[in-house]
């Protein structure tokens, strides 16, 4: 037996993300999709995330950043990774952290 598919119009009070503003229509109680920001450490209020560090250097400049990873080896050792599109944009360079 074929059901009908639940729709659910009220996003009041959340976080919409991957929406269809056009047939939603906009809440003024909810909020977009935030990036870099938090909403569980001063509850009912949106934070920014408490930043960033630089690990090592720059690794290039101007390129797209398509990845960040963090790989554990089986003796607990750490290895940092990130992929970049390369000079031409046409392959991924994956660097990793020494």
């Amino acid at each position: 037996m074929k059901t009908d598919p639940l729709i659910i119009r009220d996003t009041s009070h959340g976080i919409v993300q991957a929406v269809d503003y056009a047939s939603l229509g906009a809440q003024d109680n909810s909020v977009n999709f935030a990036v870099n920001m938090r909403f569980d450490k001063k509850i009912g209020r949106a934070v920014a995330r408490e930043g960033t560090s630089l690990v090592g250097a720059q690794i290039v400049d101007g390129k797209s950043c398509l990845g960040l990873f963090q790989y554990i080896e089986s003796d607990g050792t750490k290895v940092l990774m990130a992929v970049f599109n390369d000079a031409t944009d046409t392959n991924a360079d994956i660097y990793k952290y020494a």
